[in-house]
């Protein structure tokens, strides 16, 4: 059991932030990774179909989805399930960031790593992301579908690209409302946190230039083949043209007389 503190305001409406107001969540981790160290946000669902979805999830889920569900202490309500995202636990594709939607079936861990686990069709299989870029160290929404489904941020929608999740915000994905806690720590602990992240920032640029080496590695092989391939055919073309050159060219009969050879007449 740790002790983590959020700052909010009571409102009948909404789940905003507030640093007059500061309360203690209280979080269980439910995984063998250390979700606990370096906590940087949990999701918590603020209506009826968020909470459901994960409340599935964490019933018929996988023992990778359920590793980033966890249980808060939150407005008054006690074990409200979230998703918690944390450098201590990072998800599949850490480059990525933490993958969120429906789920598919085809894919490994059906290529989210926050589950919906909904029958809503206004959230894609693969909806959005929560992470960074590497221009941008802020957490971001990012759009993954290609399906026109959108994501709203305290009401603003956007349909490709991304946004920037400001510290008060409310985030539809579909039908499912959600509310982004970003972690409160002291001073001390945010210096190290801050340091963590751009040392984790700088693993994914890292990691994005040996991709974009490797991409371009691909590219110039296949451009290798495709010349060498070109080369080939010329070659034969080559080989062609002297075949039908022989065939053409003037031969000498046995009585020593000069005779031409035509092919496609078939007499000389």
């Amino acid at each position: 059991m740790s002790q983590i503190t959020y700052s909010y305001s009571e409102s009948s409406d909404s789940s905003e932030l507030s640093s007059a107001a500061p309360d203690t969540a209280s979080y269980q981790s439910l995984s063998p990774i250390n979700h606990n160290f370096l906590p940087l946000a949990c999701l918590i669902p603020s209506n009826r179909s968020a909470r459901t979805a994960i409340d599935n999830t964490f019933r018929e889920g996988s023992v990778y989805h359920s590793n980033f569900i966890s249980h808060v202490n939150y407005r008054g309500c006690a074990n409200t399930p979230c998703f918690e995202l944390a450098l201590g636990g990072l998800p599949e594709h850490s480059d990525l960031g933490w993958r969120i939607g429906r789920g598919s079936e085809d894919l490994e861990n059906h290529g989210v790593d926050l589950l919906l686990a909904t029958d809503d069709d206004s959230i894609a299989r693969v909806h959005a992301r929560f992470g960074w870029t590497v221009h941008q160290p802020n957490l971001l929404l990012i759009i993954l579908n290609d399906q026109n489904k959108l994501c709203t941020i305290n009401g603003r929608d956007f349909g490709k690209g991304c946004q920037c999740i400001p510290p008060e915000n409310t985030i539809l994905i579909g039908d499912c409302a959600f509310t982004l806690l970003f972690t409160h720590r002291k001073q001390a602990e945010e210096a190290y946190f801050q340091i963590e992240l751009r040392n984790h920032v700088l693993r994914l640029q890292e990691l994005r230039r040996k991709g974009d080496e490797q991409a371009n590695k691909r590219a110039e092989r296949k451009d290798s083949l495709k010349r060498h391939r070109k080369d080939l055919d010329a070659d034969d073309d080559d080989d062609d043209d002297d075949d039908d050159n022989d065939d053409r060219r003037p031969k000498k009969s046995q009585d020593n007389r000069t005779t031409y050879t035509l092919p496609a007449l078939g007499y000389s």
